[in-house]
């Protein structure tokens, strides 16, 4: 007999090994056999493949009553069986876990208004449904990085603008974000039930951040719209800005989605009559087998935004 090389280890079977063990538990070819739902010739076929795999015997076959005994070369391989053999129990078991739900994890990615307004109300729902499984959130560190994360691996999903979804990309568009106006307390327009872009000529203006896509939307809007004013403050952030607003300091356009509509220092949302919007999406990768976590995580999401989009606006009115 000699030692299998490399290459011949690599012909070892998972029966082979499992035909070891139940040997090794019943001390019995015949009993092993009806443990493993094998005939016995079977059993035996597996035991002499696995011998000549190692290229040393495992076992010693008793004659008569007497019972079959595992040589020193089968108590060796027998220690590293039972420990592929439990991994495989284990890969089993984490295998049913993940599809049933009962185990997994989800990396979602999320910029500032949908982190503030979509993401809680999904969240909630997957996690009625999907207890045991780990979400951790990724909020956008710079504009449009959140997609380059999706795609490259790192986040599992991500809220996005529908226009940085790009190549390699899956998504699902969850809503119609539309613009809205905010003005002071006390402003000419702050009673109005809904005005136009042009209302706004000559005022000024709080806008978010230099290279801020919904701010450079709006902008070029006010613009082709033939408004003219000045922009005093800008700020990357959403409260901040309406609460700038509600303090005099100008006027603002921006998505609906950024408004926080009960926040009393938060200046008069007036909804706009202009076709000014965005579409967020959520995005992930195409090139990627989508995981039971995530593909629960898009029906939840499906479900819950279809109903906040429908009333957006309507949530929006003062």
């Amino acid at each position: 007999m000699f030692m299998a090389s490399a290459n011949e280890l690599w012909n070892l079977d998972v029966r082979h090994l499992a035909a070891l063990s139940a040997i090794a538990e019943t001390r019995s070819i015949s009993r092993a056999a009806e443990v493993l739902g094998y005939g016995q010739s079977a059993v035996s076929q597996q035991l002499a493949a696995l011998e000549r795999v190692v290229g040393q015997r495992l076992v010693d076959r008793g004659s008569g009553p007497r019972p079959v005994t595992l040589t020193d070369a089968g108590e060796a391989v027998l220690t590293h069986a039972r420990w592929i053999l439990d991994r495989l129990d284990m890969a089993r078991s984490e295998l049913s876990a993940l599809e049933e739900g009962s185990a997994g994890s989800l990396r979602v990615g999320t910029f500032q208004s949908a982190g503030a307004r979509l993401l809680p109300r999904v969240l909630a729902a997957y996690r009625r449904d999907w207890p045991e499984i780990s979400v951790s959130i990724h909020n956008e560190g710079k504009e449009g990085e959140l997609a380059d994360l999706v795609r490259g691996g790192a986040l599992d999903v991500a809220f996005v603008e529908a226009s940085k979804v790009g190549d390699g990309m899956e998504s699902l568009d969850v809503m119609v974000d539309r613009f809205v106006a905010l003005v002071p307390p006390g402003h000419r327009l702050a009673k109005r039930r809904s005005i136009s872009l042009h209302d706004l000529d000559g005022e000024e203006f709080v806008d978010g951040a230099i290279g801020d896509s919904c701010a450079a939307k709006g902008e070029q809007a006010l613009r082709a719209a033939g408004v003219s004013g000045r922009t005093v403050v800008r700020t990357p952030d959403n409260p901040t800005r309406q609460r700038l607003v509600h303090a005099g300091l100008g006027c603002a356009v921006q998505p609906g989605l950024t408004v926080e509509p009960g926040l009393p220092d938060g200046g008069v949302i007036v909804p706009l009559r202009d076709d000014l919007h965005r579409v967020i999406s959520l995005t992930w990768s195409a090139e990627r087998t989508p995981s039971f976590a995530l593909e629960r995580f898009i029906e939840t999401a499906r479900a819950e935004l279809a109903a906040l989009a429908s009333v957006q606006l309507r949530s929006l009115r003062p």
